[in-house]
Formats: C-alpha cells, structure tokens, sequence
C-alpha cells in the first residue's frame, strides 16, 4: 500500500470491510440454497377468476386465480401457481367492518399452490392486504403474512414427488393490482414465495 494517501488507505480498507461482511452475511443463504432446501420463487403475471369446478382440492369455496411461476434470482419460467383466497374480511381506513370504501384493507386466507418441475406443494396462511397509498386507485401491498405456529404452513397432503410428505414454512411478500377484479375477474400478481423445507 505504499504510495497511498492516508484517505485512500482508509477508503480500501472499508472496502474490503464492506466485501467481508457481504460475504458473511451472503455465505450462509448461498449454502442453504445449495442443498435444495431453499428454494424463492415469483407468482407474476394476470391470474384470472377460475371456474369452481377447475379449483384445486380444498376443504371449502374458495376464489382461486392462476398464473407463471418464476424463478426469483434468474427470472426463468419454472412453472404455474394457484392463489386460492377465502375467509375474506374487508375494512376501511377508520376500521369499520365490512369497508365500503373502493378499495378497503382485506384481511384472508390464502392458499397457494405450487407446480414446479420438481413436484407440487401447496402452503397457507393468513394474509392482510391493503392500499399502498389510502384510496389507492389500483396496486395493493401485502403488509403481513402469518405462517401459523411454530412458522410451518406447508400442507403435506398436497406434496407430490420430491415435495411428497415434505414440511417446512413458505412466507410472503409482494404486491398485488385488483382494480380489474370486480369487472374483469382478475387480479395482477407480483409476489414472491421465500420455501423453507424442513
């Protein structure tokens, strides 16, 4: 380092503190993706209203809605995904119940199916879902998402091939676009699925 001002030492040298406590804190999810046991997907695209009779098994109705499935680091198309919501409650800003506002907070249950390459799983979970901005005219976010005790909310009798008998946990973070849901049956997804298997 000679030659080097004392600034510019000192600018290395929080560089490559920076680059070692990246690489600790990075290492550790690098070597829990590697043994297969964690696995981050998006559920992104326009999932229209499906037919009750094409819903995936449930124990009751339910307002199901399909689209692709990718996978979050390399944004490939690995798949589909059914988003399956009951037990909806709707409040309004004030936090009156049931909301009449246009767009109110929801509070639900989902369900979501997963059909990956690999097999299919399916997780559940109690979801809240509200304006990103009050009156928002159009995109929603996903501000809390409860796996259940003890954090496991995979649903084992769902799980086929490598996912058969597997638990583990799947949490939620995203966003959805139901302005076209009353009109047009859709909603617009952008949500991604962190899968811890046990």
């Amino acid at each position: 380092m000679k030659g080097m001002t004392v600034v510019n030492r000192w600018s290395f040298a929080r560089t490559i503190l920076t680059a070692v406590i990246v690489v600790g804190l990075v290492a550790p999810v690098i070597a829990q993706a590697k043994d297969g046991n964690n696995i981050v997907v998006t559920l992104r695209g326009v999932g229209g209203l499906m037919l009750p009779g094409d819903n995936p098994p449930l124990p009751g109705p339910a307002l199901c809605f399909e689209t692709d499935l990718f996978d979050t680091k390399t944004d490939r198309l690995i798949g589909s995904g059914i988003d399956c919501l009951d037990e909806i409650v709707s409040y309004d800003s004030d936090g009156t119940s049931p909301g009449v506002d246009a767009f109110p907070t929801l509070e639900l249950t989902r369900t979501t199916f997963f059909y990956l390459p690999q097999g299919t799983m399916a997780a559940t979970g109690r979801t809240t879902v509200a304006p990103i901005f009050e009156g928002s005219p159009s995109v929603t976010h996903i501000v809390g998402d409860i796996t259940g005790p003890g954090g496991d909310n995979i649903l084992t009798e769902h799980g086929t091939r490598r996912f058969k008998n597997k638990s583990g946990s799947v949490r939620l973070s995203g966003a959805v676009d139901m302005t076209a849901l009353a009109t047009l049956g859709e909603i617009g997804f952008n949500c991604v699925f962190v899968i811890d298997l046990d």
